[in-house]
């Protein structure tokens, strides 16, 4: 019989898990999901298996200051280089805000170039 490859979303979830207990305690699975904006239960799924929404998972990074690398692969360091302080703490826990400049993605699709390459 051949050997099970574990679904890539139990071995996300349990890296999320073990981050989660680190920076918020192994008892508090309520914190975390505050801090998010998320229904508690709803955290649960995600830790259980389920897939994490890209917004979350980002939210989710930069409230521990974990290392994407880490996260996906389990290779690296287990936190990023940058210390790190709650997204609450710069006004940002809910995304930019009306009026805040955002600097453009230059690979994103709508970038238009001239013939030459660059950006217009």
């Amino acid at each position: 019989m051949k050997d099970r490859i574990p679904h890539p979303n139990l071995a996300l979830s349990s890296r999320v898990r073990e981050i989660h207990q680190e920076v918020f305690g192994e008892d508090d699975d309520c914190h975390v999901a505050d801090e998010l904006g998320l229904p508690r239960q709803t955290w649960r799924n995600y830790e259980a298996g389920c897939t994490i929404p890209a917004q979350v998972i980002l939210e989710f990074i930069l409230q521990t200051g974990a290392n994407p690398r880490w996260l996906l692969t389990g290779e690296g360091e287990k936190y990023g280089p940058e210390p790190f302080e709650p997204l609450h703490a710069h006004g940002l826990a809910n995304g930019p805000r009306r009026g805040d400049r955002v600097r453009p993605n230059p690979y994103s699709p709508r970038a238009t170039h001239n013939s030459s390459g660059e950006n217009n």
